[in-house]
């Protein structure tokens, strides 16, 4: 349960009443900084909601930070520079509209946000969903074109119909490292909080049962296929791969 994993407090007095709020929204324990006995804190502060590892003394706090200064700057770079926008089939006149069905801490979708793709971001852990919601209110750009829906995505994609979709991007959480060297601190934070994608291949098979024509998989460069699905084309990286699956219209 995440309420034996995560604690909600405040860093000054002026943040305890949201503190409060926040706890109550996500039905956690809620309590001064220096009583929190759980290993992840959600801290409230005047800056935004970070994440402190309590047992992790060198970490700085994490927190979701989607830095709309660099907008201007990524709009302007080449599509052809992203392997994820030829990925879900961004093209010189054409931005697809994307379901990222596992949104974690959003930093591919906001490379895709940048290059001017309409995104809906689906996100099933309450926790990251919230840290998310807050760093897409931080842009402070109306009608911003990326939005973040807390919510299975096997249940919405069962449940809507996904008309409003040009590509369904799916980025499940990688196998853990077998070797010595640690995985920074970000994924490590996410497979705590949110464990391991056992449904990852139930998510390609929804997916490709929708009605959306293309849908991408971000895998690293030697994992096997989810549900030893054959995709129609790859894109390989130099970590990383995307397997792309394109339906007939």
């Amino acid at each position: 349960m995440l309420s034996k994993v995560v604690s909600v407090s405040w860093r000054e007095p002026i943040d305890k009443q949201q503190a409060q709020r926040v706890a109550a929204q996500l039905q956690l324990p809620c309590a001064a900084p220096d009583q929190v006995a759980t290993p992840w804190l959600l801290q409230c502060t005047q800056q935004g909601l970070c994440l402190i590892a309590q047992q992790q003394t060198d970490w700085q706090p994490i927190m979701v930070v989607l830095d709309h200064a660099r907008m201007r700057g990524y709009r302007q770079l080449n599509w052809r520079q992203h392997l994820i926008a030829r990925a879900v089939g961004v093209k010189a006149c054409f931005r697809p509209r994307v379901l990222d069905v596992t949104a974690g801490f959003a930093a591919d979708a906001y490379t895709l946000y940048q290059l001017g793709c309409p995104l809906t971001l689906v996100e099933r852990n309450p926790i990251i969903a919230m840290l998310v919601i807050e760093a897409v209110q931080r842009l402070a750009v109306p009608n911003s074109g990326m939005r973040l829906i807390q919510v299975d995505a096997i249940e919405y994609m069962q449940t809507h119909l996904l008309t409003d979709y040009d590509a369904i991007y799916i980025d499940p959480m990688y196998p853990e490292r077998t070797k010595s060297a640690l995985v920074k601190k970000e994924m490590r934070c996410l497979r705590e909080i949110v464990g391991d994608d056992l449904d990852a291949d139930s998510l390609l098979e929804c997916a490709l049962a929708s009605n959306c024509r293309r849908i991408v998989v971000k895998r690293p460069k030697l994992a096997p296929l989810l549900a030893n699905r054959q995709p129609s084309f790859v894109l390989k990286g130099r970590a990383v791969r995307f397997d792309v699956y394109q339906k007939q219209s």
